[in-house]
């Protein structure tokens, strides 16, 4: 379950920023959540799941603007 809502945390910075910080947000009439605290256990679980292809994959398919 964090692996998903990881991915989701994710997806919700690749679309509104890697500078929010926020617990979610309306867009196009629908509440998105961020999933923030779900990505911090995830990360402290020493983030499962990940494999190091599949992040640099994501990350070239997805830049994030920092």
């Amino acid at each position: 379950m964090l692996w998903t809502l990881a991915i989701h945390h994710l997806l919700y910075l690749i679309e509104f920023g890697v500078d929010t910080n926020d617990d979610g947000r309306w867009h196009n009439g629908r509440y998105r959540p961020s999933h923030s605290d779900a990505f911090e256990k995830w990360i402290a679980k020493d983030a499962p799941g990940l494999e190091r292809d599949d992040l640099v994959r994501c990350l070239r398919d997805n830049p994030l603007d920092v």
